[in-house]
């Protein structure tokens, strides 16, 4: 799953809006959200900070044994 899927099932989660990414990553236009989005070139520490700001952890799991790693 890419980070566009990723971030667009928080919004949709979360009721977040385009505003509202635009405060949380201090970016100096929504277009610059919108572009992010449509280009799909978050990187791992927006998802990360997105996450954190909207109240999820991030976690891996080992499809073999089931062994979680949370962060």
């Amino acid at each position: 799953m890419g980070g566009k899927k990723i971030i667009r099932a928080m919004m949709n989660a979360k009721n977040i809006t385009y505003e509202d990414l635009k405060r949380i990553f201090k970016y100096k236009s929504v277009q610059s959200a919108r572009n992010k989005m449509t280009r799909n070139t978050f990187t791992y520490r927006e998802i990360e900070q997105l996450a954190d700001e909207l109240g999820y952890r991030i976690v891996f799991e080992d499809k073999d044994t089931g062994q979680r790693l949370e962060y």
